[in-house]
């Protein structure tokens, strides 16, 4: 006879006394440790968030911003954008309800297709608008809408930014520069 279990709700989750110089998040309802990232993941964040946050006044921009979808996940956006009403409601909840309206992950060697693949429509189909992936392998960004890859931006492109009422742009360069280059 083998043992079952159920996958662990939010409620349950908040209830482990999980170690707390590490980092975790509740998937699909099972507990993961997130690895520590590289120096080279934490300055893109900064420079991304860095460069946003000057377009989005009327949003918030966040590093390791946390948010809850349905009973069974709580995760961290690398970098992520919410509207402003969105933002004061998650202040007062202490976690995002639903996905961000971006979402920007950094690659990382502990990713694996799949787990980005699971994660990107996870935050797709619960409120995200842009889904940006950024690989500092080759210097790239990703941009997914809907579910689809739209285009692959490189050093010598700009990224659109349209998100909020914002339409604007960003030499994918400018992301790099300095920490890959």
């Amino acid at each position: 006879m083998s043992a079952t279990t159920q996958p662990l709700t939010a409620e349950e989750f908040d209830r482990l006394d999980l170690p707390q110089d590490r980092n975790w998040e509740l998937q699909d309802g099972e507990v993961v440790e997130v690895s520590f990232p590289l120096i080279v993941h934490r300055r893109i964040q900064k420079r991304v968030m860095t460069l946003l946050d000057p377009l989005f006044p009327q949003a918030e921009v966040l590093m390791e911003y946390p948010f809850q979808v349905g009973d069974h996940d709580k995760r961290s956006a690398d970098v992520a954008v919410v509207s402003g009403n969105r933002a004061q409601a998650a202040g007062e909840q202490g976690i995002l309800t639903g996905a961000p309206e971006m979402v920007v992950e950094v690659l990382s060697p502990s990713n694996t297709v799949m787990e980005m693949k699971r994660y990107r429509r996870l935050c797709l189909s619960h409120g995200t608008a842009v889904f940006l992936v950024i690989d500092p392998e080759d210097n790239t960004v990703d941009v997914f809408t809907k579910g689809i890859k739209d285009a692959t931006f490189t050093v010598e492109d700009s990224l659109p930014v349209v998100l909020l009422d914002v339409n604007s742009a960003i030499p994918v360069l400018q992301i790099f520069q300095g920490i890959t280059l």
